[in-house]
């Protein structure tokens, strides 16, 4: 039972995780080649 829920909440912020980091990598790109240079 544990499982089960634990599983579907793991995936959600998983893939919320991976597009935060996804819109922030292309908001820096957009800002200019320093910050993507940085990062």
């Amino acid at each position: 039972m544990t499982t089960l829920f634990l599983k579907p909440v793991y995936g959600i912020t998983v893939s919320r995780n991976t597009l935060a980091v996804s819109v922030r990598a292309h908001l820096e790109d957009a800002r200019g080649p320093r910050s993507a240079a940085r990062g």
